[in-house]
């Protein structure tokens, strides 16, 4: 019994040493009409900081036309696929970062992963920035990823395009929809991809709850919750209990533009009345 006993405890350990051993590799994807060199790339303050807190050689990033077109986002999917057969080992922790239609890219690039019997890969946390959500043509295949982390701002009106798409996903025990501040500010659609977010991704949620470090302790997916990031100390972390108010006074808000920029359009002439059909069709 002894015997066996210690047998176990070996290998219980060894497995757990074999988890921790495998890499985790972060792959940063830009949004619709990126500059070519900018903040995902060697050199932009996003990439730089999240180079700095994960392990040497394990940050790259993912390039793709950037144009706003569904096709187009299809297109690169197949790309991010064979990108992660190429580049990434098997067996390795792969985490997409990933900013506005980027998400979308890695999204389908998961459902595609999902439906090929010979993949052997999966996406253990996708950390998506300002994502325009669409749950019929881009929902995240969570058969293929761990932990989803949808991060965005009530302050970002570019996300939701005026009202086509929308800001969170539905609830899922491994899900998380989360409105983000940094230092007390409410961020912008560009500066979702802040420096002061990358410096702290490799640590949630599961390193900060595990140290109970800025409330995450308390962290849930299912419920809706807040992040305020900060330059010079940990996130917080909190449920957030006025998310119903927030989303009503989005929505008069959205709607509101919405009408402006369509009145606008209209008498101006410079778009047809078919164009709000045609970005919804093709978005």
């Amino acid at each position: 019994m002894r015997i066996q006993k210690i047998v176990t405890f070996i290998l219980l350990n060894y497995l757990c040493l074999t988890c921790q051993a495998q890499p985790s590799y972060y792959i940063i994807i830009h949004g619709t009409w990126t500059p070519k060199f900018s903040w995902h790339m060697p050199g932009g303050n996003f990439y730089d900081s999240l180079a700095r807190v994960a392990d040497p050689g394990t940050v790259s990033f993912f390039l793709w036309s950037g144009e706003n077109r569904h096709e187009t986002r299809v297109e690169a999917a197949h790309q991010l696929v064979e990108f992660i057969h190429m580049h990434i080992p098997k067996n390795s922790n792969i985490n997409l970062v990933t900013h506005s239609h980027g998400s979308n890219v890695g999204i389908l690039a998961s459902q595609l992963l999902a439906n090929d019997p010979n993949n052997t890969h999966r996406i253990h946390r996708f950390y998506a920035l300002g994502t325009p959500t669409n749950t019929i043509s881009y929902m995240p295949n969570m058969d293929m990823i761990d932990y989803f982390y949808n991060f965005f701002s009530f302050n970002d009106f570019i996300q939701p395009v005026f009202g086509l798409f929308g800001r969170e996903y539905p609830e899922h025990e491994r899900i998380a929809n989360i409105y983000i501040t940094i230092d007390n500010r409410e961020p912008q659609h560009s500066d979702l991809h802040d420096p002061i977010v990358a410096q702290w991704i490799t640590r949630i949620h599961q390193d900060l709850k595990q140290k109970e470090i800025g409330g995450f302790d308390r962290f849930e997916f299912v419920k809706p919750g807040t992040i305020n990031f900060y330059k010079d100390q940990p996130p917080q972390y909190q449920v957030d209990t006025q998310r119903e108010d927030r989303q009503n006074r989005d929505r008069a808000i959205i709607f509101g533009l919405n009408n402006i920029v369509r009145k606008k359009i209209s008498a101006s002439g410079f778009i047809d009345k078919n164009y709000f059909r045609h970005l919804r069709q093709h978005s």
